[in-house]
């Protein structure tokens, strides 16, 4: 019961020391020590600072428990079963002075008061058109608040990254439900036992010398629950980083795919705003064609295919050279619509 007893001895030695602040400490550096002889129940209780300097913070310097089971051989043949139950609780946090935030007084002499804005200048008012400088162009135009949505909805569903943060939050979820499962360690250590003495049953004069050798194996399991990840887990601020990245990511995409859309909305005015125009040469027709085809290009990448489908569906475009070509058709010509 010895063994059993200094290890108790270093669990409760264990709970009560604190140890300096280190980066990402690991929960188990003495526990490996123990295991690999480095460090006994003795060389802890006998050091000179009370083993302070030997100790790491408890797994991760959080609230823990653990359930140890062991199986000994006494020097008697005797077979000896034991175990016990550890609980880590973090009592230097409790004693750590929490930082408060200063706050500025409401009724602070020394902040003078905010002045009142001046009150806006009436605006001028512009001179009426007359009827005469009115021009009658089809000013119709496509792009809509709700087509907006639409396409940075669809975007951020082609790119993987969705409109929230679901899957994330799943994942802490699981990261917080992972403490109800235990961590398992298993121990097996062999004592070899080698024994000289001398017989003192007899006389001086017809003493023996004996010799004797022996080997033991002793057997540990322990059971350790980190209860404090049911309530913050470890990787949460990782989680929480990629929460913010993904905000950003989404941002650009949305700026991408407006940025996409006002250009394709420009080009394709341009377009339509070309019948109305001298006759332009076929470069001027073919540069303006382009843009229009390099931003539904860009919108139907960005989409995954949807915006196509829809500018088909709901856009018809005609080029100038065959409204000039044919007048009569252009009246006949399906009118676009902005709506979905």
């Amino acid at each position: 019961m010895r063994s059993a007893f200094c290890f108790a001895l270093v669990m409760i030695a264990l709970l009560l020391a604190s140890s300096r602040a280190r980066a990402n400490p690991s929960p188990l550096a003495l526990d490996d020590a123990l295991v690999d002889g480095d460090l006994d129940g003795e060389d802890l209780v006998a050091a000179p600072s009370g083993g302070r300097r030997g100790f790491v913070r408890a797994p991760g310097g959080h609230a823990w428990l653990s359930l140890v089971g062991y199986s000994h051989r006494s020097m008697t043949n005797a077979q000896e079963y034991g175990g016990f139950v550890v609980l880590g609780l973090p009592l230097d946090r409790l004693a750590r002075p929490s930082p408060t935030p200063t706050r500025t007084s409401i009724a602070d002499p020394k902040t003078p008061p905010p002045t009142p804005p001046p009150p806006p200048r009436p605006a001028p008012s512009s001179p009426q058109p007359s009827p005469a400088s009115i021009v009658e162009v089809d000013t119709s135009v496509a792009l809509t608040p709700r087509l907006a949505r639409a396409c940075v909805g669809m975007a951020l569903k082609a790119s993987g990254l969705g409109t929230d943060d679901t899957r994330i939050d799943a994942i802490v979820s699981r990261a917080r439900w992972s403490a109800v499962l235990p961590e398992l360690r298993l121990r097996a250590v062999r004592h070899d036992d080698e024994r000289l003495y001398t017989d003192t049953t007899t006389s001086a004069d017809d003493s023996r010398l004996r010799d004797s050798a022996g080997a033991q194996l002793s057997l540990e399991a322990r059971l350790t629950w980190r209860l404090d990840r049911l309530l913050y887990a470890d990787d949460e601020p990782s989680f929480e980083r990629m929460r913010v990245d993904r905000q950003d990511a989404r941002a650009r995409i949305a700026a991408k795919v407006l940025e996409a859309l006002f250009h394709w909305q420009r080009a394709w005015l341009a377009l339509r705003f070309a019948e109305r125009e001298p006759r332009a040469s076929a470069q001027e027709e073919a540069e303006l064609v382009l843009k229009v085809a390099e931003a539904e290009a860009s919108l139907d990448v960005l989409t995954a295919g949807w915006f196509s489908a829809w500018r088909a569906s709901r856009v018809v475009m005609v080029l100038p050279s065959e409204v000039r070509a044919s007048p009569k058709d252009k009246k006949e010509a399906p009118a676009s619509t902005g709506d979905l």
